[in-house]
């Protein structure tokens, strides 16, 4: 008997299995078929049609039926369009196998319940020494590309069907189907969807994950010109931690988690967490890609190069590989490896014809150092010469070291990295920019957003000192002397604090504002006339010059920019000191 103002239960019926309310991402994986003409590697049909059943499971919003019930419709005489109102879906996945030798190849296709029509079709060969092994590649390989072309079927159907009133999920959608064709022009056409994703559902982890993602990406690659913008990171920390609190232990979340731990240079913590991403999530390709460019980051070059080797072979056709491709060749460089290095170097050239110009003069930098060190100077000069016209900031002592604008190298990766150095001078890349080099740019007051370039000879309002002048200054009084650390190789003038992040060219918001006064004032006492000098690596970076700015703008009175920075001081023969990165 229902009590006065009980509101009696809804019924209980079964499920709407209409295509019409099934949800968007959602599919079936028949049974495949095998088509060796031997009915003893039956079970290898049904072992990768399982496999790719259960690799789309762990994508993000993917509702995938079991395969008890696809085992139902292992007879092609039933339609598409019957197993879309059979089992409520949208896609049906079909494929069949063949093993030749050792090969396994593969055809799948994915097709529409409501048309039953191919909306894509392709073909896999796996090479196969262990079956085992063989088929779970394979199977990961499928899933990939599958689950990828469901999200650009979704999103070129929301385009049709809500072109002017999309929801969140039309938005993510459309976001993510621009990001994976990886132009720089769409990845930030896709952030900005993921934004506008947000506005109409703050809890859609799809959206605050791929936006956490790019955020970290414009953070820590060198050809983004916010390369190192503290309020990238401002941003990023929230989503990070929304994400965290719905899903906790989703693979998207975790990634975003250590994504994060990565940009801040904190390689240990970050390696451990995509380690164990992968144990749960073993199909993770990105994790594999990440986990790779970690480990390379601390000094385990080995692990690294095999890791981007599978994440490659799990998904070979990502706009994404040049970037592992790359990686291999430094790998191998850094391992000593240098002729090998050299066809790896060639291969990521070739691959990133489109990319941006940084990142092509970076691999021509590294092939210069593999040519030298194999005695094939003309090759060296001759690919040297094409780093400086792509991008013509490198010196022997500066070339970025790290694979972040934070952190400092781990002793491990920086002992290699001596090895790439040697190679750098034999093939004849300047040692250093000179401190006192007119570069006939004027000086201005305001903050420069690109921070790689040849630098004035002052800053307004602030004193500009040279090498000779700061020796006279350390002997007569003890200045805080800041060193911006862009780039560092962590080693600076003895007794200098490294703050990474003040000398970027993009205003703070209110809150970094508030936490930079608040860090100088407790390393000056609050005294606004303390001699503070800072500087950055050389002439060419504008992080020491954008962080005088901001110490005069607060008020300090007596601040000096070291333009020479720590190359200059390296040059003079001056001694040095590891220093630690402090927070602020």
């Amino acid at each position: 008997i229902l009590g006065e103002g009980t509101q009696p239960s809804p019924s209980v019926t079964m499920p709407d299995l209409s295509v019409a309310k099934a949800p968007r991402l959602s599919l079936v994986v028949r049974p495949f078929t095998n088509l060796s003409g031997n009915s003893d590697e039956d079970y290898l049909a049904e072992m990768i049609a399982e496999d790719v059943s259960t690799d789309l499971s762990n994508l993000p919003d993917l509702m995938v039926i079991g395969q008890a019930s696809a085992a139902r419709f292992k007879d092609r005489g039933v339609g598409a369009k019957q197993i879309g109102e059979r089992l409520g879906v949208r896609y049906v996945v079909e494929g069949s196998v063949r093993k030749l030798g050792d090969v396994i190849r593969v055809s799948a296709q994915l097709i529409s319940t409501e048309t039953s029509s191919a909306v894509w079709a392709g073909r896999f060969d796996q090479s196969v020494q262990d079956l085992a092994l063989g088929q779970e590649e394979i199977a990961s390989r499928v899933a990939e590309v599958l689950g990828a072309q469901m999200y650009y079927a979704e999103s070129a159907r929301s385009l049709r069907e809500r072109p002017d009133n999309p929801d969140a999920a039309d938005l993510f959608m459309r976001g993510y189907s621009l990001w994976r064709k990886g132009a720089d022009a769409h990845r930030a056409e896709a952030s900005a969807l993921f934004e506008q994703a947000l506005e109409l559902d703050p809890k859609s982890t799809s959206a605050i994950c791929a936006l956490a993602d790019e955020l970290i990406n414009s953070f820590v690659m060198p050809e983004y010109h916010n390369r190192g913008d503290e309020n990238l990171l401002e941003r990023t920390r929230p989503l990070v931690a929304a994400a965290a609190a719905i899903e906790p232990h989703s693979q998207r979340g975790m990634r975003a988690q250590a994504n994060l731990l990565r940009a801040q240079g904190r390689w240990d913590e970050a390696g451990a967490l995509y380690q164990t991403i992968l144990e749960i999530y073993p199909n993770g390709l990105s994790s594999y890609r990440l986990l790779g460019f970690t480990k390379m980051a601390l000094g385990q070059a080995e692990e690294a190069i095999q890791l981007l080797q599978r994440s490659i072979r799990l998904d070979p056709l990502t706009p994404f590989n040049r970037a592992s491709i790359q990686r291999i060749g430094n790998g191998l460089l850094l391992l000593g490896r240098d002729e090998e290095a050299i066809e790896w170097l060639q291969r990521a050239i070739a691959a990133g014809g489109s990319a941006p110009p940084p990142w092509r003069a970076q691999c021509n930098l590294f092939l210069a150092s593999a040519f030298a060190l194999t005695g094939q100077s003309d090759k060296a000069r001759t690919a040297i010469a094409q780093a400086n016209r792509l991008w013509p900031f490198a010196t022997v002592r500066s070339l970025p070291p790290t694979m972040t604008p934070r952190g400092i190298p781990h002793p491990l990766y920086l002992e290699q990295m001596r090895h790439v150095q040697e190679g750098f001078r034999l093939a004849g890349l300047r040692d250093h920019a000179e401190e006192e080099a007119d570069s006939g740019v004027a000086p201005v007051g305001g903050l420069q957003t690109d921070l790689v370039a040849p630098t004035p000879r002052d800053v307004p309002g602030v004193k500009t000192i040279r090498t000779a002048e700061l020796g006279e200054l350390l002997a007569q009084t003890t200045p805080l002397l800041i060193d911006v650390a862009l780039d560092s190789w962590g080693y600076s003038l003895p007794g200098a604090v490294g703050l990474q992040g003040i000398g970027h060219g993009a205003a703070f918001s209110e809150a970094l504002q508030a936490r930079f006064a608040r860090k100088i004032h407790s390393l000056t006492d609050g005294d606004k006339t303390k001699p503070i000098v800072v500087f950055c690596v050389n002439s060419e970076r504008f992080t020491g010059y954008n962080a005088a700015l901001r110490l005069a703008a607060l008020g300090y009175t007596d601040v000096r920019w070291y333009r020479g920075g720590v190359e200059a001081w390296e040059v003079n023969g001056l001694p040095e000191s590891a220093f630690v990165l402090q927070a602020w």
